[in-house]
């Protein structure tokens, strides 16, 4: 058994995250500066919670 990776599979596994990323900003118009940020962000788990009931448009 061998741990080794092959390296052409990780290029092209970072080619394709990169063509998927950069899909992403062009269809959502991502300002440049910003998408640069956020590969900044590349190997983190980002989750997001999201609350779109009713008392989130109670005012303060």
């Amino acid at each position: 058994y061998s741990n080794q990776v092959d390296l052409n599979s990780l290029q092209e596994t970072h080619d394709e995250r990169m063509r998927k990323f950069q899909y992403l900003v062009d269809r959502y118009e991502i300002n440049r500066d910003f998408a640069t940020r956020l590969r900044g962000l590349e190997g983190y788990e980002i989750v997001f919670i999201v609350d779109d009931s009713g008392s989130m448009n109670t005012p303060l």
